[in-house]
Formats: structure tokens, C-alpha cells, sequence
């Protein structure tokens, strides 16, 4: 699959540099996304329960999206809209200020879908009229919304693991206090529908001797302002129900790819 997203990649770049002629930042632009997202630690109120503790994966996960871009009448600003699916990690590891394990089925994590639409502008660091050859740099600020994939407020899905102890346990263990610890369960509930969230970075403008954009390179610093999912841990201390509420607030760094598709309306001569 990786072979073939990737051979279409490049197909794309290579028949933009060599074979399209009216792709140009002078007119409303359609561009797909691709890039990746590396999610960062909510805030310690959000990331650290009493038996488990957010553990944020070192590995990036994909983000595909579909971009319009309209220069504005100076020349050197752009407004853009977009939409994009970001993929969002949460797994979970003993807090060992409170717990020692004796045994552990499996670690708890859950992945998942987030759409986000984003409006935002984007302008150039210089002033001076460029050579149409020339590449350059752009800084942008967005905001948008994330859209949840689930709706409502009841359990959404259940982590089970392969190896559990004869009552149906995965993971066993003590507390400092002397309590047992049993629990290996975590669902997954969506706190609202959507969540505000904020964004900037900035874009390098990759240009043919035509004068063409064809392609930006785009780092980007998102910001969610509430949290948009709670992931509950449940599990069993001496017995009595207990349940860690970790949540997540879309907090991450992107390096993503845009690819014109198409253009509208005429160039400017």
C-alpha cells in the first residue's frame, strides 16, 4: 500500500513539474494534502490518573486533505480554506507513582479519526516582487474546527486483550497503599461534536521556471482550545469499580505536502 501511495505521489509531482503549464498562485487554487502529525502530551490535568497516565506514540500517523486557495488583491496574501482527516494516537502506561504491576495483558490504546475544517491567511515574509522562477516563504494563522467522527456520549469501543488471568483480567498489580489493582478495559467517548482549534506555521513555495507553483512544503503547529475526546480507563481497586478519565485536546506539529490539482478562472496576463 506505502508502494503504491507512494508511486502516485510521485507521479503527481513529476506531472506538475514537467507537463502543466497553468498551474500559478495568480488564481483560486484547488490543492491536495498529504503529510504526517506527531501529537504531543495534553496537560497534566487531562494526561494523569491515579492507576494510568497518557502515553503519546513517538511514531507519526498520516494526514490527507483537500485545500482552495484565492489570492487576495496586494499580491502577496492568500485566504485558504481546507479540510483534512488527522489521525490521532492515544495509549495509555501504569503511572508508577501510584501502581506497581504484577502482570499486564496489554498496554490500552485506541487510534483514531479526526476531519478538521480550517480557514485561514496566509501572506509572504517579503515585499519586494519576486522573479516568477523564484521560491518563496509564507507565514500563515488558521482556525477551525475538529469535527468528531462519534456522536453522543455512550461507550464507543472497548480494548480487549489477548491474555487475561481466570476472572477475566488482563493486567493485575498493587497499589503503594497496599489496594489490588485489576483492570484492562478503556472506552472511548467523544466530549462534543466539534472543538475549536488554532493554527500557524509557515510554507515554502516551490516554483518551475514557468513560474508555477508546483508543490508547498508546510509546517504546522496545531492548537485545540477544549478537549474533544475522553478515553476512560476502567479498573478495579480491592474490588470496587475505579475508572481514569484521560483526554485529548489535538495538540501536534504536521509537515504535510500540497499538490495543485486545478485552477479556476483566468490567469493574469
Amino acid at each position: 500500500m506505502r508502494s503504491i501511495t507512494s508511486s502516485v505521489l510521485a507521479a503527481t509531482l513529476l506531472f506538475n513539474l514537467l507537463a502543466i503549464s497553468s498551474f500559478a498562485q495568480d488564481r483560486p487554487q484547488l490543492r491536495l494534502k498529504l503529510g504526517a502529525t506527531k501529537n504531543f502530551m495534553p496537560p497534566p490535568n487531562m494526561s494523569v490518573g491515579y492507576a494510568y497516565k497518557t502515553d503519546i506514540s513517538n511514531s507519526p500517523y498520516p494526514v490527507i486533505g483537500l485545500e482552495y486557495s484565492k489570492p487576495l488583491k496586494n499580491g502577496r496574501s492568500f485566504f485558504f480554506a481546507g479540510v483534512s482527516l488527522d489521525i490521532q494516537n492515544f495509549s495509555a502506561i501504569t503511572n508508577e507513582k501510584n501502581v506497581t504491576l504484577t502482570m499486564q495483558g496489554g498496554s490500552p490504546g485506541v487510534v483514531t479519526g479526526v476531519w478538521k475544517a480550517y480557514i485561514g491567511f496566509e501572506s509572504r515574509f517579503s515585499k519586494k516582487i519576486l522573479p516568477p522562477h523564484k521560491n518563496y516563504f509564507t507565514w500563515f494563522v488558521g482556525m477551525g474546527l475538529s469535527i468528531n467522527p462519534f456522536t453522543g456520549s455512550g461507550v464507543l469501543g472497548v480494548a480487549n486483550y489477548d491474555y487475561r488471568d481466570p476472572n477475566g483480567f488482563g493486567t493485575m498489580g498493587t497499589t503503594h497503599d497496599g489496594r489490588i489493582l485489576k483492570g484492562t478495559e478503556i472506552y472511548l467517548h467523544n466530549q462534543t461534536r466539534v472543538s475549536p482549534t488554532v493554527m500557524a506555521g509557515i510554507r515554502w513555495h516551490i516554483r518551475n521556471k514557468r513560474g508555477n507553483d508546483v508543490m508547498l512544503v508546510e509546517l504546522l503547529v496545531n492548537y485545540g482550545l477544549t478537549r474533544y475526546y475522553n478515553y476512560e480507563i476502567h479498573y478495579r481497586l480491592n474490588d470496587q469499580p475505579a475508572i481514569d478519565k484521560l483526554g485529548q485536546k489535538g495538540i501536534c506539529v504536521q509537515l504535510n505536502i500540497l499538490i495543485p490539482l486545478a485552477n479556476f478562472g483566468k490567469r493574469k496576463k
